[in-house]
């Protein structure tokens, strides 16, 4: 049975206990955890501020280079092209945006876009290498293959299905 002096030394027990919290808190403990804490948060923060810096260099760096590509395309890609036909291959989720500016520069360059292959993630996913890397080995027999690389033979053999003309072309 319990009795008034077990409750006694319980309640005594959780306020020594509760003392000896406040006291380390509030004394040696204090100090070397605070310290400690401020000189991790500083460390954050200069880290945070020299990303930043760099983030906004690089974007600097992108936004000039896109302003001379825009620039220099107008004066060296007219009539390139030209009566070329082109198919236009997109890797998986690229950006509407980006598609048009592409085909935008090709037909300045005098090239007819038409059509366009969109490719599924099993084309550029580094955890399929290896089906890629069998799959090619299946038909680069086929192909005047060049190429060791199962990725260079799977593009090879891309750009041939989407090149070839005459009773050599299937639908």
């Amino acid at each position: 049975m319990i009795d008034f002096r077990y409750h006694l030394v319980s309640l005594i027990s959780v306020f020594l206990a509760l003392a000896v919290g406040v006291v380390l808190g509030a004394g040696p403990l204090q100090n070397s955890l605070g310290t400690a804490l401020n000189d991790q948060v500083s460390s954050l923060r200069a880290d945070r501020n020299d990303l930043q810096t760099r983030l906004e260099q690089t974007e600097t760096a992108v936004n000039d280079r896109d302003d001379y590509i825009t620039s220099a395309a107008d004066s060296l890609l007219p009539g390139v092209l030209d009566g070329r036909s082109v198919v236009v291959v997109l890797m998986p989720d690229v950006e509407g945006d980006d598609i048009d500016q592409v085909v935008t520069e090709i037909e300045t360059a005098g090239a007819t876009v038409t059509g366009r292959v969109t490719l599924t993630g099993a084309w550029a996913e580094t955890a399929r290498e290896s089906f890629r890397s069998t799959y090619s080995g299946q038909f680069s027999p086929y192909l005047d293959a060049t190429a060791a690389d199962g990725n260079a033979i799977l593009g090879q053999g891309l750009a041939t299905a989407l090149t070839t003309e005459g009773e050599n072309a299937t639908a």
